[in-house]
């Protein structure tokens, strides 16, 4: 997080001051006035309904449920305890961290070891691992949105170039897997009958036929894996979030060019 910390100090009250208007801090901290559920009762019913999820992670060992319980109890109190100010940052935090917990606890699950020493240690490195590359692909979007935002007019270098394009270049892989897998998976309801009945080749593992099948099945099988495990990151709003990590560092200052009450900006 160094690189993001430097990038966010680099930006100027000035900068900040001409990005963020009266009228767009205004709505950040009263809303656009179109929500009809608070985001308050959106995250406690989110953070409900992925803690049920997390429950079936029971299955692999009591330590997964208490530990998603833990982590998505500190992340209900921490949207709850936020500034009014960093609300909004806050709120999609809470929405993608929830989601994602949810998601990597769920496909824990579904570990296909027989074995219960392994599939703890295999579930324990999926969620790592998956927690690992989500906060990695955040925080290259962050960096992404904070240069082209907020300092690409004070000359920055655009930071992680290649990263970035290596990056949606995966994004665009994981979509087109899951594309291909639907794909052959109508394919295969069709010519199902065909295919079992077929003299033609020899689908048996240990034939060239085989083992392209079982590469490509497996190459398909783990990338729509990894599409679903990272699915939550699209969830995150990196403008809003960075909107929030500026007001918190100039907090006092917009405070008072915009003559915010402390109630107005800190909330209750």
């Amino acid at each position: 997080m160094k690189t993001l910390s430097k990038l966010i100090n680099a930006v100027s009250f000035e900068n900040a001051l001409e990005k963020n208007s009266m009228h767009r801090i205004y709505e950040n901290l009263n809303g656009t006035g179109k929500e009809v559920i608070p985001k308050s009762l959106k995250v406690y019913i989110l953070a409900a309904f992925s803690w049920s999820i997390c429950l079936i992670s029971g299955l692999k060992g009591a330590g997964f449920p208490i530990t998603a319980s833990i982590i998505i109890l500190g992340i209900f109190i921490g949207f709850i305890r936020s500034k009014r100010y960093f609300k909004n940052a806050a709120y999609t935090i809470a929405v993608y961290l929830i989601t994602q917990t949810a998601v990597l606890f769920f496909f824990s699950v579904w570990m296909p070891w027989e074995n219960p020493d392994m599939i703890r240690t295999y579930t324990i490195l999926y969620i790592l691992f998956g927690y690992g590359l989500s906060f990695y692909i955040i925080r290259i979007r962050l960096i992404e949105n904070i240069q082209i935002n907020y300092l690409i007019k004070d000359g920055k270098l655009i930071r992680k170039r290649k990263t970035i394009k290596i990056l949606k270049i995966v994004a665009v892989i994981l979509g087109l897997a899951l594309v291909v897998a639907i794909w052959v998976t109508r394919f295969y309801t069709i010519s199902s009958d065909w295919w079992n009945s077929s003299n033609n080749y020899d689908y048996s593992y240990d034939s060239l036929v085989g083992t392209v099948l079982y590469v490509f099945s497996s190459f398909i099988a783990f990338a729509n894996l990894a599409l679903f495990t990272l699915f939550p990151t699209s969830l995150l709003k990196t403008s809003v979030v960075l909107d929030g990590f500026i007001y918190k560092k100039y907090s006092l200052d917009f405070q008072k060019e915009y003559e915010f009450t402390d109630k107005e900006w800190y909330g209750e």
